[in-house]
């Protein structure tokens, strides 16, 4: 009854995903094996795993749209509560995620391992997501019309210009705007 596994590179530890079929609605509980010890469910009722660590010791998941953090050994710490999406996990333990209100408004919050803060309100999606470090180019509502950030952390920096296109590093130090579209040449100004 496994939907789901991840094996450590050296095969000795496996993660997975396994059915529990004793529940009324079917749910996934999740399982810890190391060899030579015997497997351990570490966490019930997961509904999706957002990281797992090189080494496995460490495990972001969501269950009934509660964010977890889970140390193997450990009980899971909850993180956040009523989150819509997890966007991105990093090896730092950062993480940025999205609530949605009661008049279907999001937020996007971050997570520095320590204290959640909201960063965001009216945030519309993650355009650009740096694969290395906490960093994000943003787009949200403002005034009726889409506007775009760069959001470093939990730092929000406007991009004052009407954005075409958009190219992030992958450590997120470097970000590309190609903006302000001239529409008789229909050329647009590059920004670093």
């Amino acid at each position: 009854d496994v939907s789901y596994f991840l094996s450590s590179n050296d095969g000795k530890k496996i993660l997975y995903l396994k059915e529990n079929n004793d529940e009324e609605i079917s749910t996934k509980d999740l399982y810890y094996y190391a060899k030579g010890k015997e497997t351990k469910c570490v966490a019930k009722n997961v509904e999706t795993v957002r990281y797992i660590s090189d080494d496995f010791s460490l495990v972001y998941y969501v269950s009934d749209s509660v964010l977890y953090k889970l140390e193997v050994d450990k009980s899971p710490k909850e993180i956040a509560s009523d989150v819509s999406d997890v966007i991105n996990v990093y090896d730092s333990g950062d993480v940025y995620f999205s609530k949605i209100d009661d008049q279907s408004k999001a937020s996007l919050y971050f997570y520095n391992g320590k204290e959640t803060v909201k960063v965001l309100d009216n945030y519309y999606r993650a355009e650009y997501i740096s694969k290395l470090n906490p960093v994000l180019v943003v787009n949200y509502v403002d005034s009726d019309s889409i506007s775009y950030s760069v959001v470093v952390g939990s730092k929000v920096s406007k991009i004052n210009h009407s954005v075409i296109s958009v190219n992030l590093s992958d450590d997120g130090s470097e970000i590309y705007i190609l903006a302000d579209l001239d529409t008789k040449t229909m050329l647009g100004s590059l920004y670093q």
